[in-house]
């Protein structure tokens, strides 16, 4: 007989891509969080015992590791981890506002790539949405480069009024040389983004301190822009030098 829980792993996290996480009840949001942390393991009924125990997500996240652990049978390696997570919420909540991030040009996008994938353990990957003058409106991470489905790339982009995409692929180790896993994404990304007249901008690689744009080294074909009824004034800029 097949597990109940079996694939509701991948599930929450593409619900997670097509939704966002306030869709989610607090033990699925807990539930996520334990599967970052304790990896080839159901961690539905972890997610509700504590919560049950502790009262609410906040609490857990707050709880000290050493009661978090005597509490809940976890290990103290996974009680800190859990009690990290928390205090890098909390730390993210109360950070200080800053300037819009303007992503108009291959450079611009190359290192924000850089800087968002830095310290890279696993190979992961960044879909980012766009406005008109190249400004973040949204960005979806993703534990690899090919867990989300072309129709949640769609869903993501009118959602959030993109009026182009970024893609950025991380690389943990090997360089920033895109890959035929990259090259083969970036194809189908264009195919199902201009049958609903959105532009993949670019396709950037990032390993390290490197980056590579599929844009800039003609990997990734200008002709998309043609298919558009409307001209994209960010396009000129992102490939001017």
């Amino acid at each position: 007989m097949q597990h109940i829980h079996k694939g509701h792993r991948e599930r929450l996290r593409q619900r997670l891509a097509a939704e966002g996480l306030e869709a989610f009840q607090p033990h699925e949001v807990m539930e996520l969080l334990l599967s970052f942390v304790i990896p080839y393991k159901d961690v539905n009924p972890l997610a509700h015992r504590l919560i049950d125990r502790f009262g609410s997500l906040q609490n857990v996240l707050k709880a000290d590791p050493p009661l978090l652990s005597e509490e809940t049978l976890i290990s103290p390696k996974v009680a800190e981890s859990i009690h990290k997570l928390g205090e890098w919420m909390d730390m993210y909540e109360h950070l200080p506002e800053q300037a819009p991030v303007v992503m108009d040009s291959w450079k611009t996008a190359g290192q924000y790539a850089v800087q968002l994938m830095r310290g890279l353990k696993l190979d992961c990957a960044c879909l980012v949405c766009l406005s008109i003058s190249g400004s973040l409106l949204h960005r979806t991470p993703l534990t690899t480069a090919q867990e989300m489905s072309p129709r949640q790339v769609v869903e993501i982009a009118l959602r959030h009024k993109s009026y182009s995409l970024l893609y950025i692929s991380g690389h943990a180790r090997g360089g920033a040389t895109p890959s035929p896993e990259d090259l083969n994404k970036t194809r189908q990304l264009v195919r199902v983004l201009e049958a609903v007249e959105l532009q993949l901008m670019d396709f950037i690689v990032a390993c390290g301190t490197e980056y590579t744009s599929l844009r800039k080294t003609r990997l990734l074909q200008p002709g998309v822009s043609q298919s558009l009824r409307e001209p994209n004034p960010l396009f000129d800029r992102w490939i001017d030098d």
